[in-house]
């Protein structure tokens, strides 16, 4: 035995156990490998044409099923040396293929007789092929099965769609349609040979990509023909930027540009592109991301136009913004982490709803099983955009926070500001407390869970509310939102409050429909949910006062719930509306704390949080630049909100924007004069320099434009609904600014540093004095709006497009600004889009070719006139009206032959595959 101290002996070997699965490279038989190939080879040495005695000695050589040993130098086609030629190949890997293709098309006739009849590789399938090829490839006219049809096509379409588990909606699809019509198109028939194979396909999307990328590089940079000048991507660019992870749990950055340029018509217009879809190899540290995010935009050669980042509030997107701040600034790229970056504000507000429920006690689902909080930050997109109901995988690593700021607000804090034992409306009603302290969500959550236990009970529920429904019992020409209850999920905003919104509607029927039923109470919901289960379960109802203290907590969600969705529009313009949404925000808040008194310590929870926000927005200059450019606001909301000298701080950043572009042009205009006197002043292009400045999302055609401001339009007046109802009170050309001074010194003088330097600071006083002007002009215009509710919703983009030339300067930092996102949504959009392709069968899907795909795919859908207006995640609001096709009902149509009554109910349900 080894005594202390002696020195160890040397550790035993490593075991190691080999896999009893293993087998040899190659797992075909050497009989079959390439058969259809090497039986018609000669095996040569030299690949001169044969003398009339070297022909003789080679057509003594027998056939062959196998691949010639590595001695042999060449093979030769014994098909072409019997018709007099001769036609060799170098005997090495990877030519089975190259002369597999020679065989079919030189010698196809013989080539398919001979393998057939000794059975060579693949003789199977060509037995059963339904054409045979001539000697050019092509199919015999006489050989194929039937003549084109109207009906053999849609039955071979139907044969596709089921074979290969294709969606029924594919029929739908532009792209598909517009496929089959250019195939018919064809002066020939295609035959097999001309549908390309899996690797000539996978090409065929390499090469697309390739294409698009450069497209999306073109457009993004100022490019000049011989005719004429045309400026694709007007002002900055400004992303978005978050963090997905796939089924097998790779990470992925998407990594969103917003812009304004012009389309054909000349109009100015808002556009997205979705930049990169990268795989995030290694940990998500904010100088790994930091990085990555480098790359994509060095790729793109944007780096010297980027605005400003729209990201959520995870601790590593601030350190992410710090290294990028880093990097940028050692390229000479003037960057700031504070300045060229908004927080999302969905993320932000449901923040705020999260603080205020766990105040209530009723926090989230992680928090009751002491997983991360909300703000996980990049990397919490986790899966497929788990719906309700749908299992939640582990979410990606988040590193340790970073020290925090003091000026930045403290998401990561939860502390209710308020306690329920000093709500003194809370302490009058006990019983409102007692229920609160029981947390009634997570009641409502257990009892929606059992009723969607199985799927079983699932039919059952639904069968129930479509039999209420039909026989109107929820009352005449109402229906509830849905026929199947929702479960909450963490990761998607307002999914709460659309939870209780469904459980509530639902909840009470007097005078049910379903008298038949053994149970005393009248209670549709309560009589629903026990058969379900079986048997009766009190612990798992719900009591009148519990469903009291849910609807009132659902009329506390449904505020933030209406102002996030404002902000999530693509298409319109929302950064100028950030700032006033948070202040009609705590304000509707706050009269809602007092109609919900009970409720107040947690709405009081969510109001702190808000206002921790707003106070830090007042660093960030984009905010006080958006509304500034939006002539419906200009400064007004910053003077009535604002203290003195943080408005006057605020007209300064305007005024420091303008002069930078005023600057900027005289620099030109100088540097041109210089050259040639009679050189033609050229539009400013934007240094890298400059303040953070944003852009939300594209807009393909003006129309849409119009659209998404209209839609802007309605949920401003919801909001202005809600203020209404907790409101205690009812409240509601002159001189070219591109000109130039000119010789204010001999230019065969030259002047010294000093001279310079003097010269430079009174020009720029003037330029000063000009931008001030032109920014008292703005300030002075009003701008009328029609009263009519037909007229047409006022644009900020149509607006500018038609003062671009009344305010020069003004106009250049707009077009920075209009594009700013409020919100991270495009992100959270592509990672939805993403679950078409991340399906379990495809789960082991390259990531670099997932990225192809996903750019292609948005840049298709951007090409479609439709998708803007179109491409969303479903809403509860989708499904008002349509009642589901009843599994029961469908399998009896189907048993009793009624195909068309079965149809007809498919088209009422709005059912799809």
């Amino acid at each position: 035995m080894e005594q202390d101290g002696a020195t160890p002996s040397n550790p035993a070997p490593l075991r190691r156990f080999q896999s009893l699965l293993h087998r040899s490279a190659n797992t075909e038989s050497d009989e079959l490998n390439a058969s259809d190939v090497w039986w018609f080879m000669y095996t040569i040495q030299s690949r001169d044409t044969p003398t009339a005695d070297e022909r003789l000695s080679l057509q003594q050589q027998p056939h062959s099923r196998t691949k010639p040993r590595p001695k042999e130098v060449a093979v030769a086609c014994r098909l072409c040396e019997a018709d007099g030629g001769w036609h060799t190949w170098k005997c090495g890997n990877g030519q089975t293929q190259t002369i597999r293709e020679h065989l079919q098309k030189h010698h196809y006739q013989t080539w398919h007789k001979v393998v057939v009849e000794e059975k060579l590789k693949g003789w199977e399938k060509l037995v059963t092929s339904a054409t045979m090829a001539d000697p050019t490839g092509r199919a015999h006219p006489s050989t194929i099965s039937e003549p084109f049809t109207l009906d053999g096509f849609v039955t071979r379409l139907g044969n596709v769609i089921a074979e290969n588990n294709l969606s029924i909606n594919l029929v739908e699809s532009e792209s598909f349609r517009e496929f089959v019509l250019y195939v018919s198109t064809a002066p020939d028939p295609l035959d097999d040979r001309d549908i390309p194979h899996r690797t000539q396909t996978h090409k065929i999307l390499i090469e697309r990509y390739s294409a698009e990328i450069k497209k999306l590089r073109a457009d993004l940079q100022l490019l000049r023909h011989a005719a004429h000048c045309t400026q694709s991507a007007l002002g900055r660019i400004s992303f978005t930027c978050d963090l997905w992870s796939c089924r097998i749990l790779k990470g992925f950055m998407a990594v969103t540009l917003h812009y304004c340029a012009k389309d054909q018509c000349d109009n100015l217009v808002l556009r997205t592109r979705l930049g990169a879809f990268r795989h995030v190899q290694g940990r998500h540290t904010g100088e790994n991301l930091a990085q990555h995010f480098v790359q994509v935009l060095e790729e793109l050669g944007i780096l010297h136009k980027i605005g400003v980042i729209t990201m959520d509030n995870g601790s590593n997107c601030g350190t992410m913004l710090d290294d990028l701040e880093r990097i940028l600034t050692a390229k000479g790229i003037r960057f700031h982490r504070k300045g060229n970056r908004i927080r999302c504000f969905p993320h932000v507000v449901n923040i705020s709803v999260q603080r205020g429920l766990r105040a209530l006690g009723c926090g989230s689902k992680q928090s009751e099983l002491a997983e991360p909080g909300s703000s996980a930050g990049l990397g919490e997109g986790v899966g497929n955009e788990a719906g309700p109901g749908t299992d939640i995988e582990v979410p990606l690593h988040v590193e340790a926070q970073a020290p925090h700021d003091p000026n930045d607000p403290d998401f990561t804090v939860y502390e209710a500001e308020l306690d329920g034992d000093n709500n003194e409306a809370l302490l009058c009603d006990p019983d409102y407390a007692d229920i609160l302290s029981q947390n009634p969500i997570r009641a409502a959550r257990n009892l929606i869970n059992k009723a969607r236990q199985s799927g079983q009970r699932r039919e059952e529920f639904e069968a129930i509310v479509t039999d209420c429904i039909k026989n109107q019992t929820f009352g005449e020409g109402v229906n509830p939102s849905g026929t199947q209850l929702l479960r909450d999920v963490d990761t998607r905003w307002s999914s709460t409050f659309l939870m209780i919104d469904r459980l509530l509607s639902l909840y009470p029927v007097k005078g049910s429909c379903m008298s038949w039923l053994e149970f005393p109470s009248d209670a549709f919901f309560i009589k629903a949910v026990q058969i379900l289960m079986r048997k009766h379960d009190p612990d798992a109802l719900l009591s009148d006062k519990t469903l009291d203290v849910l609807s009132d907590i659902r009329e506390f969600l449904a505020i933030p719930h209406t102002v996030q969705e404002l902000l999530s529009a693509e298409h319109t313009p929302t950064a100028s509306l950030v700032l006033p949404a948070y202040a009609e925000l705590i304000e509707i808040l706050k009269g809602a704390r007092a109609k919900l008194p009970q409720l107040g310590h947690g709405i009081q929870a969510a109001i702190s949080a808000l206002e921790e926000y707003m106070a830090y927005t007042r660093q960030t200059r984009v905010y006080a630049l958006a509304m500034a450019i939006n002539p419906l606001i200009k400064f007004s909301w910053i003077q009535r909100n604002w203290n003195p000298d943080e408005a006057a701080t605020a007209r300064d950043w305007v005024i420091e924007a303008m002069l930078e572009y005023r600057t900027e042009a005289r620099h030109r205009t100088m540097s041109v004069q210089k050259v040639s006197a009679s050189a033609q002043g050229v539009g400013p292009s934007r240094e890298v320099g400059g303040r953070s400045i944003t852009h939300p999302h594209t807009t393909h055609i003006s129309v849409q434009n119009a659209r998404a401001s209209e839609a802007q339009r309605r949920g401003l007046l919801k909001l202005a609904d809600l203020r209404r109802h907790y409101s205690q009170s009812e409240s509601s050309s002159s001189e070219s600014l591109l000109r130039t001074d000119e010789g204010n010194a001999d230019p065969r003088e030259p002047m010294t540093e000093a001279q310079k330097a003097a010269n430079e600071a009174q020009l720029i006083e003037e330029d000063r004095k000009l931008v001030q002007s032109e920014l008292e002009r703005y300030e002075n215009t009003t701008v009328v709006l029609p009263d009519t509710e037909d007229s047409e919703p006022f644009s900020l983009l149509r607006y500018w497009q038609d003062h671009a030339k009344d305010f020069p300067y003004l106009y250049k930092v707009a077009l920075d600004i209009l594009p700013v996102p409020a919100s991270s949504v495009p992100c959270e959009r592509v990672f939805s889009a993403c679950k078409d392709v991340d399906t379990i069968r495809r789960s082991g899907l390259d990531a670099a070719m997932l990225e192809v795909l996903q750019i292609l795919k948005f840049a298709l859908k951007q090409e479609r006139l439709e998708f803007a207006a179109t491409w969303r995640p479903a809403r509860e609001e989708d499904m008002l009206g349509k009642l589901p096709l009843q599994p029961s009902t469908a399998s009896q149509l189907i048993r009793d032959g009624r195909l068309d009554d079965f149809l007809r109910l498919i088209e009422e349900s709005g059912n799809v595959l």
